[in-house]
């Protein structure tokens, strides 16, 4: 699980599923309630992929 009330950064390669790894665990904090935020320091994106 991912730690509460805490910045989480997560990094690896290019092309290796971060975004998907990231939307998939805000996706999943939200079912249950609670919030969490992406910060694109790249501006990289894709909102239609998001949703």
């Amino acid at each position: 699980g991912y730690p509460r009330g805490r910045i989480i950064e997560i990094f690896s390669p290019e092309s290796s599923g971060k975004t998907t790894l990231t939307l998939q665990a805000i996706a999943e904090v939200q079912k249950e309630g609670g919030m969490a935020a992406f910060i694109d320091a790249e501006h990289a994106l894709d909102p239609v992929y998001a949703k």
